[in-house]
């Protein structure tokens, strides 16, 4: 994921929204500019969950993600389980559930979207 991706995401995220309020689902990849990516997206949260993609050797520890994440939105915390993640917030009703980062973490809480949200 380059920086580009997070401007990218940040733009449209303007258009799709309508000035709802973001909740979001991030998890990435340890080898990725986590940085940039976040310097663009975060702001624009209300509130992020950090979570670690299941199963990938490179996924960033959602610990780290949350760290570089808190730095541009005030609401940040971890879950170690990405699908629970998705549950929880989904749970609170929010105006705009957002599950971004990487699509090895879109792949893995497609189904619980589903499940949820039909």
């Amino acid at each position: 994921m380059i920086p580009g991706g997070g401007m990218a995401l940040a733009s449209s995220l303007g258009e799709v929204t309508n000035g709802k309020k973001i909740t979001a689902v991030i998890g990435m990849m340890g080898d990725k500019q986590t940085e940039g990516y976040l310097s663009y997206v975060a702001p624009l949260c209300e509130e992020i969950v950090a979570v670690p993609v299941r199963g990938n050797p490179r996924s960033l520890p959602a610990g780290e993600l949350a760290r570089q994440a808190a730095a541009y939105c005030p609401n940040v915390s971890e879950m170690s389980d990405a699908g629970a993640a998705v549950e929880t917030l989904a749970s609170r009703a929010p105006e705009c559930l957002l599950v971004c980062g990487s699509l090895y973490l879109a792949g893995e809480v497609r189904e619980k979207l589903i499940e949820i949200f039909g």
